[in-house]
């Protein structure tokens, strides 16, 4: 498959050009920019709030109005104060010194004679060596007996005294930026929350209606994002911020709330700000305390404050990132303060999430997000295959390692392994791979896979699960005969991917055999056909992967023409109109694109040699009187309802399981009243044969059942619903009336074998008892609700 080409329309140079602009503009009219940049921010944040008011019907004027007035009233009277203490720490500073002085001779008195004494003695000593040879020269130039010509006349320049009318020039000068661009903020942020939607759609006019999902999409994922960010970041500044001027105050440092309020505020700052939040504290605690304790008290505040917010605070409260990479977030902090100065800095990360949503929605942006963004640019099979390239096989491993963290193993080998070997078998055949790398690429691969599997099986032999030694139909020591063959269709490559599925099928306990690639195929199949083949699989690689196939499978079916044959196109497009033509000319029953999809399919076709039929649940003698007590609490055919959901929901998270159900089992269905984890077809069904039910089976014994291996059990071993999903064990404890019948089952299910310990036995046997009392409360209050209704109605009537 050839990879997919990006050609936008725009040339590259106009994009270029047009970035180039915009950054020119935003630099020269900053003074308009930055405050409409503020206001934007300051519009997220406060949108919320006026949205909650008009949820409150508040008119939007009064309530543009109100949040607005409260809002810059509290920064106003938080200004006052921080500058109030300012002005008062600046008047104090000189105490200090006598603090600083006695500490600094302490200092020098403690190093005297030391390492740095004798560097800062080396180096005066060399200074005045300097100064006194270059000074002698000009002692020789000088003739003392000469009198000095020329002689310069010093001049002093006396400014006159500042008018009254020229300090407050001066004033206004300093002051009337700021308050010009508050008053511009103000300005902005009332007009923004007040023409919200107009400002919306007219953005969505500008972008066309051609691109209005788009750009709908565009919007509301930066308003999101942008909004997230900014609440989420100031709740955490608080959080710290509180804290610390508490924790400042009792030590003793003076203006605590200053040192709070700037905590707050720098915290913004990526990287840095936390830094500068300390330095100015810790520098007065060092200058007021004769002593050191409440230096080191200050420190340890900080490091505390730290800790908490860095590992507890933004871990729980970031309910997911802002989707910069840690690289842009320095790099756009430092380009936004060259264009902005210090209030750019402040802004870097709100704005340069809006420059990645651009990205992420306006094609001829998109190197915005490959290169600001935090997701991976490269899919997982690219990745891989980019490390084989550079022959980085211990980068490839560490990356596949990372993988599993996340995935599992079949996830692994199809989103990972197969694509690659995939893209290998492209550049081979463009003439882009030689032999060499291709060698090195198999051969790692293959390495790589045989370590992952045998770490894999290691960890399953220490979880010490039951039944990891035998096969699923060995219980009585009947041995299996009946195996899957997986036939590579021409080379290496399709053997890896053959050897890949075979351990797919190994782990749900269905024997399999490769053939080699460089083994002659009919020979192979001589000694295959002495043995008991049930299915083959035909493993074929692009991008000839369909005349590879079409070619094995044809000598396939001229052997095994009464078995099922499989063949797996890998990383194949079926929806492509030409390639579903050309399927048909293949002879196998079914084909798949992926590991896992294969082994899905190969679960299902596949049957033990064993003589056990699957045993259908038994009918219990009661069962007239059980579904009548069904019947009569109304549940089969009601809505889902939260109750059951709760409880499933508990039992998934309690007991670690996938699947959790409670089932209720009529005439002739299993109905699944409530379900977690179920696979999309059967939730879809919401009900099972009740011959094939496995909570007939905790019905007709009336007691708990637990099955640690449904597929070593000789009633479930040939469940085709078991099979197909992959369902290994099962935990039932019967749902109960009060009179003792048995009505359904509270249910959890896994997919690998699994113990169930008698505590767990009871605890799940306590839930069913709890969920039947729960439901039979609300039948009597059903009951009772109608006998009211229906004495009101004879009253009204009579």
């Amino acid at each position: 498959m050839a990879l997919p080409v990006d050609r936008p329309n725009a040339s590259s140079a106009t994009v270029l050009v047009a970035f180039i602009g915009a950054i020119a503009l935003l630099y020269f009219a900053r003074d308009i920019a930055i405050p409409l940049a503020l206001s934007l921010l300051l519009s997220f944040i406060l949108s919320p709030l006026v949205m909650r008011l008009r949820r409150w019907k508040i008119p939007r004027i009064p309530a543009v109005l109100v949040v607005v007035a409260v809002t810059f009233a509290v920064i106003g009277a938080i200004g006052a104060l921080v500058g109030e203490q300012l002005v008062k720490l600046a008047g104090e500073i000189p105490q200090y010194e006598s603090n600083l002085q006695e500490k600094i001779k302490s200092f020098r008195t403690g190093t005297e004679g030391g390492a740095f004494d004798r560097i800062g003695r080396m180096v005066a000593d060399l200074q005045q060596e300097i100064t006194a040879q270059e000074a002698e020269p000009a002692a020789q130039d000088l003739d003392p007996a000469r009198p000095l010509r020329n002689k310069p006349i010093p001049v002093e320049v006396h400014q006159p005294e500042p008018t009254s009318f020229a300090v407050i020039g001066d004033t206004l000068g300093v002051v009337a930026g700021p308050v010009g661009t508050a008053g511009l903020v103000i300005v902005f942020v009332i007009f923004m929350l007040l023409q919200r939607e107009d400002m919306r759609e007219r953005l969505l006019r500008l972008a066309g209606t051609g691109q209005l999902q788009s750009t709908t999409e565009a919007l509301d994922d930066a308003g999101q994002r942008v909004s997230r960010y900014l609440v989420t970041q100031l709740l955490i500044n608080t959080c710290y911020g509180v804290p610390l001027a508490i924790g400042l105050h009792f030590i003793g440092v003076p203006y605590a709330i200053l040192w709070g309020c700037l905590g707050i505020v720098l915290r913004f700052i990526p990287y840095l700000g936390p830094v500068l939040a300390m330095i100015l504290p810790l520098g007065l605690a060092f200058a007021v305390d004769p002593g050191w304790s409440m230096l080191f008290w200050t420190m340890g505040l900080f490091a505390v404050l730290e800790l908490v917010t860095n590992n507890v605070l933004e871990p729980w409260l970031y309910g997911s990132s802002t989707g910069i990479s840690t690289m842009a977030i320095v790099v756009a902090a430092v380009f936004w303060t060259w264009l902005w100065g210090p209030v750019g800095l402040f802004m870097s990360t709100p704005l340069t999430v809006c420059l990645i949503v651009l990205g992420r929605y306006v094609p001829h942006l998109k190197f915005l997000d490959v290169l600001l963004g935090d997701q991976p640019v490269l899919p997982p099979g690219e990745r891989f295959y980019q490390r084989m390239l550079a022959m980085d096989s211990e980068g490839a491993e560490d990356y596949a390692e990372q993988f599993l963290d996340e995935k599992s193993l079949e996830a692994l080998f199809d989103e990972m392994i197969v694509p690659a070997l995939s893209l290998a078998e492209q550049s081979r055949q463009r003439g882009a791979l030689d032999d060499k790398q291709q060698r090195y690429l198999h051969k790692n691969t293959r390495e790589l896979i045989e370590n992952l599997i045998g770490k894999e099986i290691e960890q399953e032999a220490d979880d010490d699960e039951p039944g990891d030694e035998v096969g699923p139909a060995a219980e009585a020591g009947r041995p299996i005969s009946a195996t899957v063959l997986c036939v590579p269709a021409d080379d290496e490559a399709d053997e890896i991917i053959a050897r890949m599925l075979s351990h797919l099928l190994e782990r749900r306990e269905i024997p399999a055999r490769v053939i080699s690639a460089d083994a002659i195929l009919e020979k192979k199949l001589d000694a295959a056909e002495r043995k008991a083949v049930e299915v083959l699989c035909v493993s074929a690689l692009p991008p000839n992967a369909l005349l590879r196939a079409r070619a094995v499978t044809k000598v396939l079916r001229s052997r095994f023409w009464t078995k099922k044959i499989i063949v797996g196109l890998w990383h194949v497009d079926l929806d492509d109109e030409r390639l579903r033509k050309r399927l048909g000319v293949l002879t196998a029953d079914h084909v798949v694109t992926s590991l896992a999809e294969a082994a899905n399919q190969v679960t299902v076709l596949w049957r033990p040699a064993i003589d056990d039929t699957m045993e259908a649940a038994p009918i219990p003698e009661n069962d007239d009187l059980r579904c009548a007590a069904l019947e009569d609490l109304s549940l089969l055919n009601a809505e889902p309802e939260d109750a059951f959901d709760l409880v499933t929901s508990e039992l998934v998270r309690k007991y670690e399981v996938p699947i959790a159900a409670v089932v209720l089992i009529d005439k002739h269905r299993e109905v699944w009243k409530s379900a977690v984890g179920l696979p999309a077809e059967l939730a879809a069904a919401g009900e099972i044969p009740r011959s094939l039910s496995l909570g007939g089976h905790v019905v007709a014994a009336n007691d708990m059942l637990v099955v640690e291996d449904l597929w070593k059990d000789h009633r479930f071993a040939n469940n085709p619903l078991l099979r197909i999903n992959g369902i290994r064990f099962f935990a039932g404890a019967p749902l109960r009336t009060a009179e003792g019948d048995a009505i359904g089952a509270l249910c959890i299910l896994d997919n690998k074998p699994r113990r169930l310990d008698d505590r767990e036995a009871a605890s799940l046997r306590d839930s069913a008892e709890a969920l039947m009392k729960e439901v039979e409360i609300r039948q009597a209050r059903l009951e009772a609700d109608s006998e009211t209704v229906d004495s009101s109605t004879k009253t009204l009537t009579s």
